[in-house]
């Protein structure tokens, strides 16, 4: 349909509008040049159609995932220290926030991020400190180290 449409465009601005008629030859001439524009206009149109239709999937720093709203994030530093919007806590202190946030939401959603370098007992302490706490729905992240540079092979 839209060819069409597009072809009668073109048939109106290619003809001229004069009282003495294009001869056979004029008009196949027109004919063939009206079907190539149609072609390369179809195939255009074709195109721009694929082009807008392209889903594509970025990717996405972990900060930068969709989180619940109201997620409590549980950094867990290198040295093993806590810290819970921006302050950083003891585990007892980390209890009693997590217990106060259980009474107001049984389903609180805890993420526990952790730097690469921390042991493997300090995450365990922090998720066991949620489970005393009554909250089960815990999600993970890392903390990666800034890339350093590589160290020099050649001996300088």
């Amino acid at each position: 349909m839209k060819s069409r449409i597009i072809a009668a465009i073109l048939l109106a601005s290619v003809l001229p509008s004069t009282a003495a008629g294009p001869t056979v030859e004029e008009l196949a001439d027109r004919v063939a040049q009206l079907e190539k524009s149609v072609q390369e206009l179809t195939k255009a149109l074709a195109f721009l159609t694929e082009e807008t239709e392209v889903k594509v999937a970025l990717p996405a720093k972990a900060d930068d995932a969709e989180r619940p709203k109201g997620e409590i994030v549980i950094l867990v530093k290198a040295d093993g220290g806590m810290v819970v919007e921006g302050k950083g806590l003891t585990p007892d202190e980390l209890l009693e926030l997590l217990k106060e946030r259980a009474k107001q939401n049984e389903n609180q959603a805890v993420r526990v991020r952790g730097d690469e370098t921390v042991g493997y007992e300090r995450i365990v302490e922090v998720i066991e400190i949620c489970q005393k706490a009554a909250l089960w729905n815990i999600s993970f992240g890392t903390e990666r180290k800034a890339a350093s540079k590589p160290a020099d092979t050649e001996g300088n």
